[in-house]
């Protein structure tokens, strides 16, 4: 049997059916775990907690699994695109975007991506345990994107391949930021531009998402055939656009002193 950690897995012995089934009859667990979130957070952010040198070691560690985890989904994601449009040389790119074909061989890294926005939670925890106050974005995207992710893998893909794609780009950005907190947190200082430049890429992240929303939906046909989906997407990325331009703005022109904001 192939590994889990191959490619070859998700096409031989992944249940693409049954892992969708399994995240629809367990709704109730999903939406606790969305509710609980901003609960224990906020509940988290009220404490005055001091620094803890044993916190950070553990904030190493936990950036560099997700920097880890997050190159493996660009990996996984990457074969995907290279068998299908190998094996649909007719496509262009637009029509790949078009069809629910990347979708069908991307499920199962799709839904391990899925899982991994419950454990991104534990960023926001991490970073209230720190000492560091909890800020709007934090936990608004964080929650945000869980219930996309969520919504969008158990939605059945007969139209359009955005989702494998709005995580691909979500992964390749992850895998440089998540891997620059680790670098930041082990002691290493990087210039005030780098720090810019993660915003910049997180911002670039944002207005590719909005782009490909249009691109999918040429005609409307992900937006009548898929609406709540479609219009949910619009509203997420056009909200990050808003905040994360913003943050950058902030962080270049506003006095934002150069101090690295954690807000992904």
């Amino acid at each position: 049997m192939p590994h889990p950690l191959t490619p070859e897995y998700g096409y031989d012995e992944f249940n693409c059916e049954a892992a969708q089934q399994f995240l629809a009859n367990n709704w109730q667990m999903f939406a606790l775990i969305a509710v609980m979130y901003p609960t224990i957070a906020f509940k988290l952010a009220s404490f005055k907690i001091p620094k803890n040198d044993r916190i950070d070691s553990v904030y190493l560690v936990w950036n560099a699994l997700l920097s880890m985890y997050s190159a493996w989904t660009v990996w996984m994601m990457w074969d995907g695109w290279v068998r299908m449009t190998t094996d649909h040389p007719e496509y262009t790119v637009v029509q790949h975007i078009r069809s629910p074909l990347y979708y069908q061989y991307t499920c199962y890294p799709c839904f391990i991506f899925t899982l991994s926005k419950i454990a991104e939670f534990g960023d926001t925890m991490l970073i209230l345990a720190r000492g560091r106050p909890l800020r709007f974005i934090q936990w608004y995207h964080h929650l945000l994107t869980y219930g996309f992710t969520y919504l969008t893998y158990t939605v059945p893909h007969y139209v359009v391949s955005t989702s494998p794609i709005f995580g691909t780009v979500n992964a390749c950005v992850h895998t440089i930021m998540y891997g620059w907190y680790a670098f930041s947190t082990a002691g290493f200082r990087t210039p005030t531009w780098f720090k810019h430049l993660i915003s910049l890429i997180q911002v670039t992240q944002m207005f590719f998402g909005c782009w490909l929303i249009h691109t999918a939906n040429h005609g409307n046909v992900w937006r009548d055939n898929e609406p709540v989906v479609y219009w949910m997407a619009t509203g997420m990325y056009g909200s990050y656009v808003f905040l994360f331009g913003h943050m950058l703005v902030t962080n270049v022109c506003g006095g934002g002193g150069g101090k690295k904001k954690k807000l992904d």
